[in-house]
């Protein structure tokens, strides 16, 4: 075994046809998107992300024990030379989440949300899917974006340095 690895999961992509990432008739599922996202965040190196705002309470359910402190929205970037790539997920399943990112020594030149999944229930097969250049070149880049509740977002920023 090697030492780095700390888990390991083994996941169908068809998930019987009930979870996987695509259907019987290999349409994409919503899963499908999310591992795409994945694909799409992991080039080049990860920087690390902070997040502040509202907070989430769950209850003790099975070996879980009950958590007050959960933050609702998450996040993870990527930095492939000039282009910063960002995935965030709004885990609130009824509240809408206002961000901003920020970035140290680089100057925002454009963003694109190149894709927002939402989901009105958790177990939702039909997904909605937007794309979209939200801002112009040279924005100061302390724009404020609101992520729809239970919804993962992925952004890519071109930068100057």
């Amino acid at each position: 075994l090697n030492p780095r690895v700390e888990i390991a999961n083994f996941w169908s992509l068809n998930g019987n046809w009930h979870f996987g990432a695509v259907d019987q008739q290999f349409n994409p599922r919503p899963a499908y998107h999310v591992l795409k996202l994945y694909a799409q965040l992991f080039q080049g190196e990860i920087i690390s992300t902070t997040s502040q705002g509202t907070t989430l309470t769950s209850s003790t359910l099975g070996f879980v024990p009950a958590r007050t402190d959960l933050s609702s929205v998450v996040s993870i970037a990527s930095k492939s030379q000039e282009t910063i790539r960002v995935l965030v997920i709004n885990r609130h399943p009824s509240r809408p989440a206002r961000v901003n990112f920020q970035f140290q020594r680089a100057t925002v030149f454009s963003v694109i949300l190149k894709i927002a999944l939402t989901a009105e229930d958790y177990f939702d097969h039909q997904i909605k899917v937007a794309s979209k250049k939200l801002t112009s070149e040279n924005t100061s880049g302390d724009d404020f974006f609101v992520i729809p509740a239970h919804s993962i977002s992925f952004y890519e920023y071109t930068i100057k340095r």
